[in-house]
């Protein structure tokens, strides 16, 4: 319960700074690193909880980019993340 609220404060601070994607550790109640560089854990969320976060996040990017770029910049973007699905599925 202490994490969501954590993310729920967290959430909002990040977004606004363009950290859509971040691993956010935390120790009892206390966040002991915020790590945008490299964050993890997809794979050990998907197979501990069934959830697949790395899904979740395509589908958020895609909407962001049919969002907020210009229709010009929209196509690229977009056939870059499909050809990146597309691989992923491969694996």
């Amino acid at each position: 319960a202490r994490d969501r609220q954590i993310a729920d404060i967290l959430g909002p601070v990040l977004v606004e700074r363009g950290l859509l994607l971040v691993g956010v550790d935390v120790i009892g109640d206390s966040v002991t690193e915020i790590n945008v560089t490299s964050p993890t854990c997809f794979q050990e969320i998907a197979d501990q909880v069934g959830c697949d976060v790395a899904a979740l996040f395509v589908d958020a990017l895609e909407a962001a980019i049919k969002k907020f770029l210009p229709p010009k910049l929209q196509e690229s973007n977009l056939k870059a993340l499909e050809l990146g699905k597309t691989y992923c599925a491969s694996k």
